[in-house]
């Protein structure tokens, strides 16, 4: 009886290691690397204002609070970008808060899945 009841435990411990046990299955389908995804919409969003005449510098990292900032003769801009949902309401309140130059806009892109251009918020 004993040696039975080890193998059973063999088994669900090797069962829960390789990921097949059937309680904690995720419903998960595939795995997205959130880092590129997000660099994807950051360069889609600067695609976006070179094509409108800006010169555009991409933050390194993502340590700052603007994803990028854009440059043409006129203004200024600090852009944040989001895929698929808007900053929460701590972020949001930072980045409203932000001291920024004259003739700068803060703006908000947010990237929803398959679209073809952002949903674009001015602070």
């Amino acid at each position: 009886m004993c040696g039975d009841s080890l193998i059973v435990k063999a088994s669900i411990f090797h069962i829960e290691n390789i990921g097949l046990n059937p309680i904690h299955r995720s419903k998960k389908r595939g795995n997205m690397n959130t880092k590129a995804k997000g660099n994807r919409n950051e360069l889609k969003s600067i695609k976006y204002y070179e094509k409108q005449g800006y010169y555009c510098t991409k933050s390194g990292g993502s340590l700052g609070m603007w994803d990028f900032v854009g440059y043409s003769k006129s203004d200024w801009l600090c852009v944040q970008v989001k895929s698929n949902r808007p900053p929460n309401n701590l972020e949001m309140m930072e980045l409203q808060e932000a001291i920024v130059p004259p003739h700068t806009k803060k703006l908000i892109h947010v990237w929803k899945d398959y679209a073809r251009s952002p949903e674009i918020t001015e602070l």
